[in-house]
């Protein structure tokens, strides 16, 4: 066991036997995919650790030449046990590690991300704000966040009026056309901006002064889905139980 490194747990499926293939996202190797054979056993140690929503630690032998790793132990250092424990920030939380898993963002700006996103998540009352803000930063990760400073087609800072998707961002009272946007209010229009503007690292300043339902996010979900071309398996789960 010469190697070894702390990541996040991004998707965790069955290989052989009682054997699982754990997708793991970690500072030092990027995304890292471990065969963890027999974790599948009901006494297995390296279970828990290797379950998703979990930062671990892997013990391994490092094989630069092969894209599957052969786990040797797994610990664990962080369970998110308030994500774990509520059926809501669980969805919230799987389709975090669903979008970075799908997007195949590996680097160390991607890493930190993500554990400041599950970490505020595990915390807050306000899951939705920390689902927006993860949302626009990974939009802004791919170069897809849409234009807010003003109306996308003729920059006008005044009368702003409308999210456009197929657009790219805000549209302006002189430029909006019925047959193909949607009016927002204003508060609308204020969230949306707030989303794309703040990072992450902003959460807990805003935390109490921007409350979020799912249904305000869904613009910038389709702003994901549309320019990246992903498809959210996690997404109708967690609109199902939004809407409870």
């Amino acid at each position: 066991m010469n190697n070894t490194c702390i990541g996040i747990i991004l998707n965790n499926r069955d290989y052989k036997d009682n054997d699982a293939l754990v997708d793991v996202l970690t500072r030092e190797y990027g995304k890292i995919t471990f065969v963890a054979r027999g974790v599948r056993k009901h006494n297995s140690k390296n279970a828990t650790p290797c379950s998703i929503l979990r930062i671990s630690r892997f013990y391994f032998d490092y094989k630069e030449t092969k894209g599957l790793q052969n786990l040797k132990i797994a610990e664990p250092v962080k369970n998110f046990f308030h994500i774990q424990g509520d059926l809501e920030k669980q969805a919230i939380g799987c389709l975090i590690l669903e979008l970075m898993d799908t997007l195949q963002l590996d680097d160390e700006p991607a890493y930190t991300l993500l554990e400041n996103t599950l970490q505020y998540l595990d915390s807050t009352k306000n899951p939705y704000l920390v689902l927006g803000l993860y949302l626009a930063e990974l939009c802004r990760f791919i170069g897809i966040e849409p234009f807010v400073d003003g109306c996308v087609n003729c920059q006008s800072e005044h009368q702003i009026v409308a999210v456009s998707v197929s657009d790219g961002g805000f549209v302006c009272a002189n430029c909006y056309n019925p047959s193909k946007h949607i009016k927002k209010d204003k508060q609308q229009l204020q969230t949306f901006r707030i989303l794309h503007k703040a990072v992450m690292g902003q959460f807990p300043i805003i935390e109490d002064s921007v409350k979020l339902t799912f249904a305000d996010l869904e613009d910038t979900f389709t702003f994901l889905r549309e320019y990246s071309g992903i498809r959210m398996k996690g997404y109708k789960f967690l609109k199902e139980i939004a809407e409870m």
